[in-house]
């Protein structure tokens, strides 16, 4: 029990976390300067999937902004989707950070979040029950769904790798594949395999299983 009491103590002993943020409003997104230290490179499907998500729901979180150095601390890709399309205002949170805090913010921000695990269960319920008829915002879930290994896209066929990488003996050319499949998802994959051009042939088709692996 003394344990007990000693351990609450010393955490109510602990200062409480500072509230950086100082302000809300709205600036126009041309108004709002990029971190010359942002790491970030938002590919092409990226964009197209924010963009598809922004067109069909608006704004549900604010860009950030060091109010001391007047830098955007996150939010790059939304406001450059915004002046893009022309948009006339950006929501924003406004903080203030010394210089050595925004980096450490810019440094960590990102990877914490992605550093969650993943309730497979819940995120395939979510996407089912998200599921969209635009075809950008479905191939939105898909992508995410397949990042999560809750999907596999076929394998290419060997006409399809072909033309990829040049002529091929249906004999003897085939793709080595080094996947890791959770359980769940290794059953589906095999069956795919089994459609394949030789997947009738048992010694290619084991060979082709012997280089999946379960997570």
């Amino acid at each position: 029990m003394a344990k007990d009491t000693t351990e609450k103590t010393r955490q109510t002993d602990k200062p409480g976390w500072q509230n950086r943020i100082v302000g809300t409003g709205e600036e126009a997104p041309d108004q709002l300067l990029a971190n010359p230290r942002n790491w970030r490179i938002h590919p092409q499907a990226q964009q197209e999937g924010l963009e598809a998500v922004l067109d069909r729901v608006g704004w549900v979180q604010s860009v950030v902004v060091n109010r001391r150095t007047g830098f955007l601390v996150d939010g790059h890709l939304r406001v450059t989707l915004a002046m893009r399309r022309g948009e006339a205002k950006v929501p924003v949170v406004y903080v203030d950070l010394t210089a050595e805090e925004e980096d450490l913010v810019l440094a960590t921000m990102d990877p914490l979040a992605s550093l969650a695990a993943t309730d497979r269960d819940k995120l395939a319920a979510l996407l089912d029950a998200a599921h969209q008829e635009d075809p950008t915002l479905q191939a939105l879930l898909d992508s995410i769904s397949q990042h999560e290994g809750l999907s596999v896209p076929p394998p290419p066929s060997l006409d399809e790798l072909a033309e990829q990488h040049g002529d091929h003996d249906p004999e003897t050319f085939w793709p080595v594949l080094k996947l890791k499949l959770p359980p769940e998802v290794f059953e589906r994959y095999e069956s795919t395999l089994r459609v394949m051009p030789g997947g009738d042939d048992a010694a290619k088709f084991a060979a082709l299983l012997d280089r999946v692996s379960l997570v």
